[in-house]
This record gives C-alpha cells, structure tokens and sequence, in this order.
C-alpha cells in the first residue's frame, strides 16, 4: 500500500504533472477512505518547487457527460478560490488593524 502511496506523491511532484488522479474501484472498496486518510494530508501538505499544493475531491457518481464533469469542476475550484480570496482579505485586515492599534 505504502508504494502506490509513494507512487502517487512522485506523480503529483512530478514537473509535468497537470492532471488529476482518478481512484477507481468497485462501491465500498475504500477509495474514499484511502484518499482521505493515505494521500490527502499528505498533498495537502506538500510543498515543491516553491508551491503549496491543495487538493479538490469530486465524487463522480451519476456525471454521465464530460459537460457535468467540467461543471464540477469550475463550481471546485471557483469554491476554493473564494475560500483562499477570504482568508487572504482576513489575514489583510487584521494585519491593517493591527498596524492601526
């Protein structure tokens, strides 16, 4: 388990790497429960060539067209952009406020 670990985290630090990994398998096989406790944190953590990486989880159960999927994608990452634009504007804020006390 841990080489198709190691594995995936070659492929993401990998220079040319700009695609997504799809974990396939029958229901119930633990394809979420592997991706949330054995590779999320740790791509979440990493940083390389002096990028942070973040991951996106979509489900694809009942996408039936590329369309859908490109939809959940641009909803994913419009989600996330909003969620770092937020935090990036707090930490902007409290840092004016404090050089104003």
């Amino acid at each position: 388990m841990e080489d198709l670990v190691e594995s995936i985290l070659d492929y993401v630090r990998a220079d040319y790497t700009d695609y997504a990994i799809m974990i396939n398998g029958e229901w119930g096989s633990g394809k979420t429960y592997f991706w949330n406790n054995k590779i999320r944190k740790r791509i979440d953590g990493m940083q390389f060539n002096g990028k942070q990486y973040t991951t996106i989880y979509m489900s694809l159960y009942g996408i039936s067209n590329l369309e859908d999927i490109s939809k959940k994608i641009f909803i994913e990452t419009t989600q996330l952009m909003d969620k770092n634009l937020r935090k990036f504007m707090n930490a902007h804020r409290t840092r004016n406020n404090t050089r104003i006390c």
